[in-house]
């Protein structure tokens, strides 16, 4: 690991493999802190870019590289600074709003469903209510008619023996 002061900070370069990393530490940092930047940087890279090493031409996801840069500052860097804890709290609650969106949209969507299901539910509930209406009034029509049969057998009957007796 190679030192070299500068009016702004320390640079720390490391060769590892056939890739040069490079910091620029803050002039307040002392050398351990920015020598285990250094390697915590080597190791972050390592992992998340394995072919790297192998072929430094090789695609670099850029989104990936600065989770690691934004891990390093977040650990390494001035955390009293105002306008860091401000874009650090910006940050937290813009993930917090997508979290929240997102849960939003799937809310909306499972309340949909629930609807088309309530409404369906309710289509087959007046369905049973009406063949049931129906067959109320079918079984009272028979019902009446054995009445009647049954009346009607009963006064025949009656006036049979009525007619037999006098």
């Amino acid at each position: 690991m190679n030192k070299q002061n500068s009016s702004f900070g320390s640079w720390f370069t490391v060769s590892s493999d056939r890739l040069t990393y490079i910091i620029l530490a803050d002039v307040a940092m002392s050398d351990a802190s920015a020598q285990y930047m250094v390697r915590s940087l080597v190791s972050d890279v390592s992992n998340a870019f394995p072919e790297l090493p192998l072929n430094p031409s090789s695609p670099v996801n850029r989104n990936e590289m600065e989770k690691i840069v934004k891990s390093l500052c977040a650990s390494f860097g001035k955390t009293d600074d105002k306008i860091y804890q401000a874009k650090r709290t910006v940050d937290t609650t813009k993930n917090v709003m997508k979290g929240n969106i997102g849960s939003l949209l799937q809310n909306h969507n499972h309340l949909h469903d629930i609807e088309n299901a309530s409404s369906s539910m309710r289509s087959a509930a007046q369905m049973f209510s009406d063949k049931g209406r129906l067959l109320e009034q079918k079984l009272k029509r028979r019902n009446r008619m054995m009445m009647l049969a049954a009346g009607g057998i009963t006064l025949f009957f009656v006036v049979v023996l009525f007619m037999y007796f006098m």
